[in-house]
C-alpha cells in the first residue's frame, strides 16, 4: 500500500524518470483498488489461502 500511496504523491517529472507514466500508475492503483475489495469478504486468516 504504501508503493501505492507514493505512486499517487509522485509528481510528472519522477513517474517520468521511473519509466511510469499516468496511465500506468492508474492501472496499478486500480488493481490495488479491485484486490483491496475482493479482499474485504475473505477473513483474514484465509487471505494467505486465496
Amino acid at each position: 500500500m504504501e508503493f501505492a500511496l507514493a505512486l499517487l504523491s509522485a509528481p510528472p517529472d519522477e513517474l517520468e524518470a521511473l519509466g511510469w507514466s499516468f496511465a500506468d500508475r492508474k492501472r496499478l492503483l486500480d488493481h490495488f483498488l479491485r484486490s483491496g475489495k475482493a479482499a474485504e469478504h475473505i477473513p483474514p486468516d484465509a487471505l494467505g489461502k486465496v
